[in-house]
């Protein structure tokens, strides 16, 4: 709901072509979203006897992802860049 109402508040101070700029990124977040999350916060939390052990693993999991992603996102930035003109 937060989000949709972010992109409320960004139609109406963008461009249009601004906005459109910013749609197209989206697919981008969306996809390193779901690399991210993987459902292992989602197996933690209904696991019946999660430990320390899960956690920390679910935890450092989800950074080493997130920091991944981002690196690749930032090689191919201007290939996406290019492709997008």
């Amino acid at each position: 709901g937060i989000q949709f109402i972010i992109f409320l508040i960004l139609a109406r101070i963008l461009q249009p072509a601004e906005f459109g700029l910013i749609a197209m990124l989206t697919i981008f977040i969306a996809v390193s979203y779901s690399i991210i999350d993987s459902g292992y916060a989602t197996a933690l939390i209904q696991k019946k006897n999660a430990n320390y052990v899960d956690e920390s693993s679910v935890f450092y999991f989800n950074i080493l992802m997130g920091v991944i992603t981002t690196t690749i996102f930032w090689y191919i930035s201007p290939c996406i860049a290019s492709f997008y003109n």
